[in-house]
């Protein structure tokens, strides 16, 4: 399987160096698909870039769409609305 997955990769990278970049995004999105109930496999990272320099032109992530801060909603202060801060309650 493995092998098939990277020549499935090294052909959607020769569409798009042909200039047939639907056909690449179509090759990239079929190897996800045949994976999509596999929790990990060998050339997920290399198949999310090439997906992502398809339809944006950078590999680089930009990063989780989950939410940054992770500290809980009482140890961020700067987030509440200033009336909540000057009132000094103690369940913020």
């Amino acid at each position: 399987m493995a092998d098939r997955d990277r020549a499935l990769l090294a052909e959607s990278r020769a569409a798009e160096l042909s200039g047939d970049h639907e056909d690449a995004i179509r090759l990239v999105e079929q190897l996800l698909g045949a994976h999509a109930d596999d929790a990990t496999w060998a050339q997920a990272g290399g198949a999310e870039k090439a997906l992502r320099r398809l339809l944006t032109g950078n590999e680089a992530s930009v990063g989780s769409l989950r939410a940054r801060d992770r500290r809980p909603a009482r140890d961020r202060g700067a987030r509440r609305p200033r009336a909540f801060r000057d009132a000094r309650c103690r369940w913020w």
